[in-house]
């Protein structure tokens, strides 16, 4: 199981991580994260963890703002010296509430429970036969679009997915640019687009753009730790990849 710990007192910290890993080889510590800016980054960049054990008060600001910015949905741990919180803590994804100074024992049956609730939840009747349904359908291409209709004038143009380099939203209309740079309007939300899309041909790097891997010439570090792409052909807007997205887009580009 992969933890995160979120803590800015480091010998805390340390502690928290070695009564962890020492409870169970199965449990690895893979961050610990000393502050609301880092917290918030590695979230946008970083698959989440199985399990986050979290103090709330840090050094500028509370975790509660970690979690308002990113969309964590493991179960989270909270250890905390301030009691006041724990009506926000249970809002959230909390599975525990420990108080300062934390005893191992305390950490022990906070992993227990989490293990409780995850091994329920797994053997539950809806998630064995979500995973039946998945098993079904390894491939991930099979029901997806693979033929559009463009409209022009009265007439009705086919073109295939594979030509589309890019499906991108502006002033709320949405368009295809196709890899010989010619742009259409198409009669469908981006949403809806991303659901039918082949997911390994195609990846929504940000709201607004849907981009298609063979389109990519180059790719860019760019500021604030996100991607600028490149197509083989010249736009008039910038292609870039949401922090929170890059990992992902780079495991889909790399196949």
């Amino acid at each position: 199981m992969r933890v995160v710990i979120i803590e800015d007192e480091q010998i805390t910290a340390n502690r928290i991580k070695k009564i962890i890993e020492n409870i169970s080889d199965d449990y690895k510590v893979e961050k610990i994260i000393e502050s609301v800016e880092e917290g918030i980054e590695w979230f946008e960049i970083n698959k989440e963890p199985d399990l986050i054990f979290s103090d709330i008060q840090l050094g500028d600001g509370t975790s509660f703002e970690i979690f308002a910015d990113n969309l964590v949905e493991c179960p989270i741990i909270f250890i905390t010296a301030f009691n006041q919180y724990a009506i926000n803590a249970f809002k959230l994804n909390s599975i525990e509430y420990l108080l300062k100074p934390v005893k191992k024992a305390d950490i022990a049956l906070s992993i227990k429970k989490y293990e409780k609730v995850i091994l329920s939840s797994l053997n539950s009747p809806i998630v064995q036969n979500i995973i039946s349904k998945l098993k079904q359908t390894d491939d991930m291409s099979a029901d997806s679009r693979t033929r559009f209709l463009i409209k022009k004038g009265s007439t009705l143009i086919p073109i295939e997915a594979e030509e589309i380099a890019i499906f991108f939203v502006e002033k709320q209309t949405t368009y295809i640019i196709t890899k010989e740079n010619k742009k259409h309007i198409i009669d469908e939300s981006l949403d809806h687009l991303e659901e039918n899309l082949d997911k390994k041909l195609f990846f929504r790097v940000s709201r607004q753009q849907i981009i298609q891997d063979s389109a990519i010439a180059k790719i860019h570090q760019y500021f604030g730790s996100r991607l600028l792409l490149d197509l083989k052909f010249k736009t008039n807007f910038d292609i870039v990849v949401s922090r929170r997205k890059v990992k992902d887009f780079k495991d889909w580009y790399e196949g």
